[in-house]
């Protein structure tokens, strides 16, 4: 029986060398002296040792010195043995044959072992270098799979639990191989084929995590013996790099709850505000009109309730416009476009503000453009940045409305004559909760032109602000003209 690990065909090499050493000393022998065959015969064994495993080194021993006595010691042709001093001779051949092979076998047994050591090495260093480009547990799994995949020969699994500590289902997993890795999971030990643990399945799970906690598990298909300590290695590196990540998104988590806190704090503390204000002038003149004095006057008391008119349509934008940010932050804000002339948008949304424009001047300039937008949000877009431009600019100072087409777009403006806007602040100011630095008297929560973009981009279209060449601030937006217009005619 051939030995398991050595190859048939080194049996036949070995008595191969022996068969040509001993062709060689038939051709030699009339020139050398016996001493000098044993040296040929030590080469040949010396030299099989060195290439083969040790059975194919003794064979080669054994048959050298088989040929040896057999042909070169007298009597010839016999393996009878008449001097006793050719016994220790034989034994030292069989000796050198044996003592050879077993180290040239330990020593191409280290190199191997020190070929696998490099190879674990450069595998774990390749991987480390796959980890170190971060990202979240996702992006980590994507990528190790494929590596380990490449690397292994055989499909890689990273099977992540869930919220409530259940693995995630994975293609490639029968219900009882989800059950060992589960198990595999809970437990913290490694299972699956080629381990004591619940053997009787094709894979090899390996548990990822500390002992307080799992990260999860590594499925390897199918599982190799001499791949077993790189495959701990790096289920060790792998749950490193998804511990590292979990608690970069608890972090951000972390951060973005605090974020969150600090503006709903900043956010009721400014609502808190901009309700008193209103509700307190209200409060005033109906207390006025419940109990007038003898010298009210019936025009005293038609402007009291103008006050309460106006301040009641500014709790109605307020209210407005928390509900549209409530809905726009939430996804809940459905987009109905229809041809609109923007002409019936634009006077809407300023017959809403008469009260605030009074005598204004305001120039329109909008040449009976038709857009596919939705009326409703599109006029509360216009309510907000018109209330901005009313605020920001000296009472009396007109405002300039315009609309042209650019292409494949509709791009309307509002202008106004205000001190316009601060360098670095064309894009804060569509930030929620935003107050700029000419704003701090200004009544408002700084909600009004974050709600404008969130609704511009519903309509796929774009909001930028920037100071006006000659003096103030000039908002454009720019909406897609998509379709065929109702009256072609009429369009830009």
């Amino acid at each position: 029986m051939t030995p398991p690990g050595t190859p048939r065909w080194t049996w036949f090499a070995a008595a191969g060398a022996v068969a040509a050493t001993t062709a060689c000393c038939f051709l030699a022998d009339r020139y050398l002296q016996l001493a000098d065959l044993v040296v040929l015969y030590m080469l040949c064994i010396t030299v099989v040792a060195t290439r083969f495993e040790k059975g194919p080194a003794f064979l080669a021993a054994a048959l050298s010195v088989a040929c040896l006595d057999y042909f070169f010691i007298k009597p010839y042709l016999t393996f009878s043995v008449h001097d006793t001093r050719y016994l220790g001779t034989f034994g030292m051949m069989m000796g050198v044959g044996w003592i050879v092979g077993h180290l040239a076998g330990r020593i191409r047994t280290q190199a191997r072992e020190a070929q696998e050591r490099e190879r674990h090495t450069t595998a774990l260093y390749r991987l480390g270098g796959i980890l170190a480009e971060g990202g979240d547990a996702a992006a980590i799994q994507e990528r190790v799979e494929a590596y380990l995949g490449r690397e292994l020969g055989g499909p890689v699994l990273i099977l992540l639990p869930g919220p409530g500590g259940e693995l995630q289902a994975r293609e490639g997993l029968n219900p009882d191989e989800r059950g060992v890795a589960q198990w595999t999971l809970a437990n913290r030990e490694a299972s699956g084929a080629g381990t004591p643990n619940l053997p009787g399945t094709r894979a090899l799970f390996l548990p990822m995590g500390s002992p307080r906690r799992a990260e999860g598990v590594l499925a390897v298909f199918p599982p190799t013996r001499a791949a077993r300590d790189l495959l701990e290695g790096m289920a060790a590196q792998v749950s490193l790099a998804l511990g590292r990540a979990r608690l970069a998104s608890e972090r951000a988590d972390a951060r973005i709850r605090a974020e969150q806190e600090h503006l709903r704090s900043i956010l009721l503390s400014s609502i808190s505000h901009d309700l008193r204000t209103p509700l307190g002038t209200i409060t005033g003149a109906t207390s006025t009109l419940l109990d007038p004095g003898p010298e009210a006057t019936a025009e005293d008391r038609r402007m009291l309730l103008a006050t309460i008119h106006q301040e009641s349509r500014r709790l109605e934008r307020l209210v407005d416009n928390l509900l549209d940010l409530t809905r726009l932050e939430s996804g809940q804000v459905q987009v109905k476009k229809e041809w609109v002339p923007v002409e019936e948008i634009v006077g809407s949304a300023l017959n809403r503000l008469e009260g605030q424009i009074e005598d204004r001047p305001v120039a329109l300039d909008l040449r009976d453009a038709w857009i596919p937008l939705d009326p409703v949000l599109m006029e509360q877009v216009l309510q907000n940045l018109l209330d901005n431009a009313l605020k920001f600019s000296p009472p009396g100072s007109g405002l300039d409305i315009a609309c042209r087409a650019e292409g494949d777009s509709a791009v309307l403006t509002i202008t106004d004559h205000g001190p316009g806007l601060e360098p670095g602040e064309e894009e804060r100011i569509f930030e929620k909760l935003y107050r700029g630095s000419r704003s701090a008297s200004a009544p408002g929560a700084g909600l009004g032109l974050a709600i404008c973009r969130g609704i511009i981009q519903a309509h796929g279209g774009s909001i930028t602000a920037r100071s006006a060449p000659l003096g103030g601030t000039r908002v454009i937006i720019t909406l897609p003209l998509e379709g065929v217009p109702p009256r072609l005619d009429d369009c830009p």
